[in-house]
């Protein structure tokens, strides 16, 4: 019940400040300047977005499925694609609840253990994370003095690094009394099977290294990034007011705009993700307004897409778990 209680309470404080950061950013938007300004928005464009970036998740399907089978579990390139929507459309009700998702109607749906599933998800992550890294790093080279401007603007210089050095230090004094209380840990019934999972998680990690083509598994990870660049672009070319711009500023958007999905908000990052959007607008020197309304023609239809798509593929993989079963 207590656990219950907490995770219900932290979703409200995600509800609550994901939710608070849109007002925030919209709070001075009239509904006829958004009319306005999508009075003249190339629609068809914003439509190939959205299937750009769905072959950009069915890519995401194949990765995943070169990491499973390094995991020692063969599964069609089909469920992979749909337990990767399903997994979609659970982080737009709940943050981060999609990994968890996707694993497990993978488990009914392929019988593939659960925390197989999890590391291969890791590794996942950790890719992706890389890449956004690699991609930002390349933001802050590119537009150095503009960057680092709007990161100062919100690290309150030295108060920033005093909290990160607090944190760090937490971490490790919390890691020193795990590390010389283990024997005694060890002993209750619900950490020895907290570490039996880890261990499971970390064994599916490892199994990255049984990778039949590397190569490939590096080539899709750049593809699926290049598709979302590509997804930005195409909406950006439907937007009149940034029609005119091409690849580059797409890729600036898609990589800002990262920071706001990876922060843990309901609605698929509503709410950080358009003020990534609004910030990188005034980072650049462009019209606020014209970066909140992108941000809205970003997010929505994908937002929808989704959420429609993610019902279908999971009902799917649940009708062709009950079918095996």
């Amino acid at each position: 019940m207590a656990l219950k209680t907490k995770s219900v309470v932290q979703y409200l404080l995600a509800l609550a400040v994901g939710g608070g950061i849109f007002y925030w950013v919209f709070k001075d938007v009239s509904f006829a300047e958004l009319s306005e300004k999508f009075a003249n928005v190339r629609w068809a464009w914003v439509a190939l977005g959205m299937s750009v970036g769905l072959g950009a998740h069915y890519l995401r399907g194949l990765r995943w499925k070169m990491l499973l089978s390094a995991a020692g579990h063969k599964i069609s390139s089909l469920h992979a694609f749909l337990a990767v929507i399903t997994g979609y459309m659970a982080n737009n009700a709940v943050p981060r609840m999609g990994e968890v998702v996707r694993c497990t109607i993978l488990t009914r749906s392929d019988k593939v253990p659960v925390m197989v599933g999890a590391g291969t998800v890791v590794v996942e992550r950790a890719v992706d994370v890389l890449t956004l890294a690699l991609m930002l790093a390349g933001i802050a080279w590119a537009e150095s003095e503009r960057f680092f401007s709007l990161v100062r603007e919100f690290s309150g210089d030295k108060s920033m690094g005093r909290w990160v050095g607090v944190a760090f230090a937490a971490a490790l004094a919390g890691a020193a009394l795990v590390y010389f209380f283990r024997e005694r840990l060890l002993r209750i019934g619900l950490v020895a099977k907290l570490r039996n999972a880890v261990v499971a998680l970390v064994r599916s990690v490892l199994d990255v290294r049984k990778l039949e083509s590397p190569f490939w598994f590096v080539v899709l990870s750049a593809a699926i990034w290049f598709g979302y660049v590509l997804t930005t672009w195409c909406v950006v070319a439907a937007f009149p007011a940034t029609a005119a711009y091409g690849l580059y500023f797409a890729a600036i958007l898609t990589g800002m705009g990262g920071i706001g999905m990876v922060l843990p908000a309901p609605g698929g990052g509503l709410g950080p993700f358009h003020a990534a959007v609004f910030y990188t607008f005034l980072m650049l020197g462009l019209d606020g307004n014209d970066g909140k309304a992108l941000a809205l023609l970003l997010h929505t239809p994908q937002l929808v897409s989704n959420t429609i798509l993610g019902l279908g593929a999971g009902y799917y993989l649940y009708r062709a778990g009950a079918k095996d079963a």
